[in-house]
């Protein structure tokens, strides 16, 4: 019994505004999705940008402390030491956490609820110095940034997969 050609327009119209819905809902879930991204980007390299900003100021209060005592040392490991606990203890108990390593790839910032290890390789990360890159053997988005006077790369490290 062959369908009234009404009814195959009926059927041909509603398979295609279905075509077209789904078409469309792809491409704003892409389009969400790369907004969210950007938005993300953003907010981790202000984090970021806020901790450089963080170690140029003891950097330049080691730096004043230094020339009054007339020592021609860099910035004093208690500085340093400083600066790191201070990051510690604000972010230990943060979901996203951000981790201090050196070009040597010596682990200065670390959590012991989530050790650096799990990030696989960071060597792409200490190659680009300051941005954003996807380690695919991880699956981990890296935010990353370079302190040069103290050879540290602060990054965070967020599973793609969220």
């Amino acid at each position: 019994m062959a369908l009234s050609l009404k009814r195959r327009i009926v059927l041909r119209d509603i398979a295609v505004s279905c075509t077209v819905f789904v078409i469309i809902g792809a491409l704003s879930i892409h389009f969400f999705e790369k907004t969210l991204t950007n938005a993300n980007r953003a907010d981790y390299m202000e984090r970021l940008r806020t901790i450089h900003h963080e170690y140029e100021v003891v950097d330049a209060d080691a730096a004043s402390a230094e020339a009054d005592a007339v020592s021609g040392a860099s910035t004093s490991a208690d500085s340093l030491d400083q600066i790191l606990a201070t990051l510690q203890s604000r972010y230990e108990n943060a979901s996203r956490k951000p981790y201090v390593i050196d070009s040597t790839g010596a682990v200065k910032l670390e959590y012991s609820d989530s050790p650096i290890s799990q990030f696989g390789h960071l060597d792409a990360a200490v190659q680009l110095k300051d941005g954003d890159l996807l380690l695919r053997e991880s699956g981990t988005r890296v935010y990353v940034t370079y302190y040069e006077p103290w050879d540290w790369y602060t990054f965070f490290a967020i599973p793609e997969a969220e």
